[in-house]
């Protein structure tokens, strides 16, 4: 075995017989990024489940289904310790604890309750998480709003999954849930191995495909156009703003059209747009940005919820004369 193959393959038990994994490159990056940022909160990332309707949610249902869910999904269970070869990880078989439920039926305004608790619980688990090692990295809270208004929160630390994943586990508790409420079997579980995911991982780090994916990579940034100096970029960003707004479906339909005549897909259409924005409001042509990529191919990876997105820069050149379908 080469020294390269070592380091990433996975480690013997230790005493108390648990089976140590390496972390995967996606985890590393993680890893490392805490480490460097040790009072970050925002390697805790989720989302927030709104179920609403005419009918009462029985909360005891979707607590049962949160569970088995979780039992599933073995990347909920990870547990990170730190040897003498690195990081490595651990699944912890037992039995997952029931998440806590807080009832805001009493509150003047619930939702603005609700959204405090969604806040809350965020601060809560970066405080808890940050170290990462010896500790749960997951968890999941249920706010009854009303009788027919149930929010639920599945949050963890970045280490464990992400957004793919997320859309996973909310479709597999809504599974569970529905099979639970109509008094039928919901259908065979579709998660994947996590040991197979992690063993895919070790195989392409060990692979030709990644000293090919590397070239391209240092090809394509090489070299980096020059960062102009502005103010206020001197260091982490110590807050955060977010803007958002809601298209409309002129909007939408003018964006589909676009895409359909340059040849291609909305949300690359949508990307584009991104880039000419930069372009007018940096007064940049050689613009570069990250973008999210879903770093997943194969069944395994594909149906495993675990972190496996990664951040890749896109790099593309944008000038007045750059062309758009009219």
């Amino acid at each position: 075995m080469t020294l390269a193959a070592a380091a990433h393959a996975p480690v013997s038990p230790g005493p108390d017989d648990r089976a140590l994994l390496p972390l995967t490159a996606a985890q590393l990056g993680i890893w490392n990024a805490q480490r460097l940022e040790p009072d970050s909160p925002y390697y805790v990332v989720g989302d927030v489940l709104e179920i609403a309707g005419e009918r009462e949610v029985d909360l005891e249902a979707l607590r049962t289904a949160i569970a088995r869910t979780v039992a599933e999904a073995d990347s909920l269970r990870l547990r990170v310790v730190e040897t003498a070869e690195g990081p490595r990880q651990w699944i912890d078989d037992g039995a997952p604890a029931a998440p806590v439920t807080v009832d805001l039926r009493s509150e003047p305004d619930p939702r603005a309750a609700a959204e405090a608790e969604v806040a809350a619980e965020r601060a809560r688990l970066a405080a808890a998480c940050v170290e990462m090692v010896d500790r749960d990295l997951f968890a999941y809270r249920l706010l009854r709003l009303s009788d027919t208004e149930v929010w639920y929160t599945q949050m963890g630390h970045h280490l464990v999954f992400d957004g793919y994943s997320a859309a996973m586990l909310s479709r597999r508790v809504a599974s569970h849930y529905t099979a639970l409420v109509g008094g039928t079997e919901p259908p065979t579980s579709p998660f994947g191995s996590f040991t197979d995911f992690i063993a895919g991982d070790v195989e392409y780090r060990a692979s030709e495909r990644l000293e090919a994916d590397r070239a391209y990579w240092r090809d394509e940034l090489t070299p980096l156009p020059a960062l102009p100096e502005r103010a206020g970029f001197d260091g982490p960003a110590t807050t955060t703003h977010s803007a958002r707004t809601e298209l409309g479906p002129e909007d939408v339909d003018a964006l589909r059209r676009a895409a359909d005549e340059a040849g291609t897909t909305w949300g690359e259409t949508l990307i584009a747009c991104y880039a000419a924005f930069l372009h007018r409001t940096l007064g940049e042509t050689d613009v570069v940005f990250a973008m999210p990529p879903m770093s997943r191919s194969g069944g395994v990876a594909l149906r495993t919820p675990a972190m496996a997105v990664n951040v890749l820069p896109l790099r593309l050149r944008v000038s007045p004369a750059t062309g758009s379908p009219t």
